[in-house]
């Protein structure tokens, strides 16, 4: 039967396969293995997959975290961009207040409590402590003590308040 669904080996993995219309589909792991029944068999490339039934190299998609043309090849987003979805939308920076200090991620991490970072950060140290608040740059940032305060951002310390004047933290 042309529609018959099979169970196979490859390379000691499992993956299923589906013949219908004389196209023949395999997939194996995350890839996808097509033909059209003439012999031409294609494979999507790294990084990327297509839905079950596709039959042409165009159906291939980049995955989240990697960009590129429909069936071309894909580039892992660079550290400080992202990607959530598949196909070949564009790697977006990281917005402020994020960072992401590795390759082909499909989200960014948040700063830590009390601090802030630029746009496209690519390291945790961009996240630097805010005004009324301080610690190490990507670090736990402590909000300063009644008495104390600190104007700028930064690890600086805070400072005490001149004679006459109060910070309620």
């Amino acid at each position: 039967d042309q529609n018959q669904l099979c169970e196979i080996k490859c390379g000691g993995q499992s993956g299923g396969c589906a013949l219908a219309a004389g196209y023949l589909q395999l997939k194996v792991l995350d890839s996808q293995i097509f033909g059209n029944g003439t012999g031409a068999v294609g494979a999507c490339p790294k990084d990327s997959s297509s839905p079950a039934g596709s039959d042409t190299l165009a159906d291939c998609r980049c995955n989240a975290g990697s960009t590129g043309p429909d069936g071309g090849a894909c580039t892992l987003c660079a550290a400080g961009k992202f990607k959530a979805g598949t196909g070949s939308a564009e790697c977006t920076d990281c917005e402020a207040g994020k960072y992401l200090d590795a390759q082909g991620a499909s989200t960014c991490q948040a700063c830590p409590d009390n601090s802030a970072s630029p746009a496209a950060s690519t390291q945790e140290t961009a996240c630097v402590c805010n005004a009324g608040s301080t610690g190490p740059d990507g670090g736990a940032c402590e909000l300063c003590a009644a008495g104390k305060f600190k104007a700028g951002t930064g690890s600086a310390e805070c400072t005490e308040c001149e004679a006459g004047k109060s910070s309620d933290a």
